[in-house]
């Protein structure tokens, strides 16, 4: 299967912001979920992978966009604060 997905820092970036939101919708909402997550095969094995990526996420870096860079993570984890 060939991946299409262009791996660029903005895309990484929102693919682990993904991944920690939903884990940590999954721990808020603990219980209320258990049924849907069995039916979707997301299991502690599933969700230890998904930690994995995000700490292994790899994020391109460009020098010309430095400062971006370094302040779009501050910026995205002031906002999933908002929303958790």
């Amino acid at each position: 299967m060939k991946n299409n997905v262009n791996n660029n820092w903005y895309t990484n970036t929102i693919a682990a912001w993904t991944l920690e939101f939903t884990m940590a919708m999954i721990e808020k909402l603990g219980d209320k979920l258990v049924s849907k997550l069995e039916v979707l095969g997301i299991d502690q094995d599933e969700l230890s992978k998904w930690n994995e990526i995000v700490d292994n996420m790899y994020y391109p870096y460009d020098e010309e966009l430095e400062y971006l860079y370094s302040m779009i993570p501050s910026l995205i984890r002031t906002y999933s604060r908002l929303i958790y």
